[in-house]
């Protein structure tokens, strides 16, 4: 299944007349590839923005994690099989679920 949807990044520049304003981690991530992502819904605008700049961004390429941010939970997901993220995800979601 393919889905699409917006969200706002901090990402790229703005050239004004007298500076260049960057913002976030260079340019957007690119569009039509796989992508684990972690979202946060800004309300009441009810529009959509990536967590943590770039550390809310998994791209999935040949089977692979490729985390788009920086630092050491980046490390820590770098070149894992799909199956295996997916699988952390699923262990830590667990740990978060309301107790019944």
């Amino acid at each position: 299944m393919r889905l699409s949807l917006i969200f706002s990044e901090a990402a790229g520049q703005l050239e004004l007349a007298d500076r260049v304003l960057r913002g976030g981690n260079g340019d957007p991530l690119p569009a039509g590839e796989r992508y684990i992502l972690f979202l946060s819904r800004s309300e009441p605008a009810g529009t959509w923005a990536l967590q943590g700049q770039r550390a809310g961004a998994f791209r999935l390429r040949e089977g692979r994690v490729q985390p788009q941010g920086f630092g050491a939970v980046a490390d820590e997901q770098r070149n894992l099989r799909e199956r295996q993220f997916s699988d952390e995800l699923e262990r830590l979601a667990g740990h978060n679920r309301p107790k019944s």
